[in-house]
């Protein structure tokens, strides 16, 4: 099987290689398509870079492939050393790239599993290689295949169904307590860190009234770099102004001290209502005293790690059931792939069948007279229709076949015999 993937990702290479390795817009990209197919031997590509890999997969003309060649092709076209980058990539050839490309587009090779962006950018990847004349039928199948394997495990599996991240239980959490219809709330969110932006980026679309986003250090850099979160920026020494308007408060700095402490807040709020209070710091940034006021419901981080972790173990076990469809349809594509090299064989059986066919019929039109121009074509249809039929199954039933070389050894006794004279 002619396939291969090079590749660098998460697992095994840090963050400033991945940098160097990326191909970050699709001018990059296609630049990159064009520069790999034309490398001696490669019949087609495709580049996939994401955040967490870059992998260039390669159907070639012969099985054994210089190697050499793909790595210096990145070199270049990166302007980076070999000797850099080289002990991070992965190869993989054959039928590993095929496991390997349905594990990566059904979430399994994640860094969250089960993730479903992915799918959608393998798809990406592909359709770019189409646009650009880059794919030819080996990778057309092979990634059609791939997208089709995912699609099925999303459906028949829970695998993508479970949340595994602190920021998306945190909002579970919060629907639990306060009902999943959160329009017309108002949140605040303490602390702008990577923690504090998931959070905003899982509850942004949940039709708040107003978001709230504070931290201690309020200056213009600070404001700057926090205006495209699409919420109001307050002082941080104002929070506790805005505290009794507030339905959900969320903490997550790296302060040593408490952000929120029950003291000044119940002086602060005077609606009587539901309110939920998220502690996602380590150390923690809120007082879980504030529990004792009433309709406080309150969550830190070890009761979210907890479901996230249940999840997660979840997850792992909807992962086993994914890993058999990949298998089927690992099998399928390989079956596929070892058919469409017994082509040249199918071929000669067709041309042999449509042959024998035509002279039956025009010798059965000249034995039986009377017979209208109508009455011929019929006949021929009818003969045709029957030799394709047997000669189909016959075919198309050795697709069944899952060794290679058996399957060799069936189409050239079947030429050897229709060659006979």
């Amino acid at each position: 099987m002619n396939l291969l993937v090079v590749g660098v990702n998460y697992k095994r290479t840090p963050i400033e290689i991945r940098e160097k390795l990326s191909f970050t817009d699709d001018d990059q990209k296609k630049n990159a398509l064009a520069y790999i197919n034309e490398l001696n031997g490669v019949e087609g590509c495709v580049v996939l870079s994401t955040c967490n890999r870059m992998e260039v997969y390669l159907h070639t003309k012969n099985e054994e492939y210089d190697i050499d060649q793909i790595e210096s092709a990145l070199c270049t076209l990166k302007d980076i050393d070999i000797d850099s980058i080289k002990k991070y990539l992965y190869f993989y050839q054959g039928i590993d790239v095929v496991q390997h490309l349905f594990r990566v587009t059904s979430g399994l090779d994640s860094m969250i599993l089960g993730e479903d962006e992915i799918l959608g950018q393998v798809k990406a990847a592909f359709e770019l290689s189409l646009e650009e004349n880059t794919s030819d039928s080996v990778i057309n199948g092979l990634f059609k295949e791939a997208v089709t394997a995912a699609k099925k495990i999303k459906t028949v599996t829970e695998i993508s169904n479970k949340p595994v991240s602190v920021g998306s239980h945190a909002v579970l959490a919060i629907e639990g307590a306060l009902g999943k219809d959160l329009s017309g709330k108002t949140a605040m969110v303490v602390g702008a860190g990577q923690i504090g932006k998931v959070f905003l980026a899982n509850i942004k679309d949940r039709g708040l009234k107003n978001i709230y986003v504070t931290i201690r250090g309020y200056g213009r850099k600070n404001r700057r770099e926090l205006s495209g979160l699409k919420s109001d920026l307050i002082n941080f020494k104002d929070r506790y102004d805005y505290m009794d308007e507030c339905d959900i408060v969320v903490s997550a700095t790296t302060s040593p001290h408490y952000t929120i402490t029950k003291s000044p807040l119940e002086d602060y709020i005077k609606a009587k209502k539901e309110r939920v209070f998220v502690d996602l710091a380590v150390p923690r940034d809120i007082d879980k005293r504030i529990e004792e006021i009433d309709g406080i419901h309150y969550f830190n981080i070890d009761y979210l790690k907890k479901q996230v972790d249940e999840n997660y173990n979840s997850r792992k076990q909807e992962a086993i059931k994914a890993s058999d469809i990949i298998d089927e349809y690992v099998v399928g594509y390989e079956k596929w792939y070892y058919f469409r090299q017994m082509l040249p064989f199918v071929n000669n059986i067709k041309s042999f069948s449509d042959k024998l066919v035509k002279n039956r019929a025009d010798d059965l039109s000249k034995r039986v007279k009377g017979l209208s121009q109508n009455d011929e074509e019929k006949i021929q249809y009818a003969i045709k229709k029957t030799a394709d039929d047997i000669i189909n199954r016959i075919i198309y039933g050795a697709k069944e076949i899952e060794d290679k070389e058996h399957m060799q050894v069936y189409f050239q006794c079947l030429s050897d015999v229709i060659n006979q004279d």
